[in-house]
Formats: C-alpha cells, structure tokens, sequence
C-alpha cells in the first residue's frame, strides 16, 4: 500500500510587494509557490497571474454588489457579498442607558437579520430570506450577535434547542428597522 504525503499549509499572507489598494486593480503576480501557480495555470485553473483580486472587485462594481473587504488579521481573507446584502449606513440610536454616547455601530450582518425580520420566524426561514445556506455561518456571525446585542429574542427561550424556536425583534431591534429601512 503507497504512503500518502500529508502537507500542512501556512495561512496565506499578503506579499510584501504588493498593499490592499494595489490589489483592486491589475497588479503584477507574486505567488508564495511558484510551481503550484504554474501548475493551476497549466490545469486552466487561473488564466493569467495576478487578476484574481482585480476581477473580483471589478465584477463586484459591474453587479452592484457591496464592495468586497479584505481583512489581514487572520492570515488573508476576502469577503465577497451575496446580492441580497444592501449598503445600510452606520446607524446611530438612542438608547435607554446611553443618552450622552448615542452612537451604537451595529455590524452589517446584524443590519442585514434585523432588516429581513417581519414577525417571528424560525432559523431556516430567516436563512432563506438572507439566502444563507451555511447554518454556522449564520448562527456566528447574524443570529448570536443580533441575540447579544438585544436585537431579537427567541419565543421560547427556556427551550434553547426547540425544533419550534422562533426568533422575533426586541423593542430595541424594532427601533433600530425603522432607522435602517
């Protein structure tokens, strides 16, 4: 029985030669392995060095999609919006204990969960209104934030796992849709 070679990848990092405004235009290649690039290429999997980034806001703009964010504190990673993101200002409200700092930032995927939500809805309904197919996707980044912040609260919250768990817009999160919409 042939031994299978296990290879352990490093996070990849933005190179040196090149910053994150250079990479929304046509910019030259610096592949971290030149020999895997050249192999994609001969495979057809890239057609031409150093157009990725480029091509990915570029078509961005073309589809008036929000524009894709570039965050280099884990590594390299980019974020490319689905169509049914809006561009929603940073939204600053009034809050009960917060007279005098009446800025409060909300993240733009809890905007997104609190500008979809009529009534209650479950998980998966609010998944398919935000066209979301990835369950921890979701519950990490829209609903346990929306959850902590006070913007949405579950229908049964003594039954955390309940298959008939809905979730609905708190007061606070009512206030913040009307700001938003």
């Amino acid at each position: 029985m042939k031994k299978m070679r296990i290879c352990h990848c490093q996070p990849i990092h933005l190179v040196p030669q090149l910053s994150i405004p250079q990479l929304k235009i046509e910019h030259s290649s610096y592949p971290t392995n030149p020999k895997l690039a050249e192999c994609l290429y001969q495979a057809g999997y890239i057609e031409r060095f150093g157009t990725g980034t480029g091509e990915i806001f570029r078509l961005s703009k073309e589809f008036n999609l929000l524009e894709p964010t570039i965050d280099l504190t884990e590594g390299f990673k980019v974020t490319i919006w689905r169509p049914s993101a809006e561009v929603t200002p940073i939204i600053k409200i009034n809050t009960d204990h917060d007279t005098d700092h009446d800025t409060d930032h909300v993240d733009e995927l809890v905007r997104r969960l609190i500008n979809v939500i009529s009534g209650s809805k479950s998980r998966q309904e609010l998944m398919d209104l935000l066209d979301l197919k990835h369950n921890p996707n979701f519950r990490d980044n829209y609903l346990h934030p929306a959850l902590e912040a006070g913007y949405i609260e579950m229908t049964k919250p003594e039954a955390l796992k309940s298959k008939k768990q809905l979730y609905r817009l708190t007061q606070k999160g009512i206030e913040l849709q009307k700001i938003i919409r």
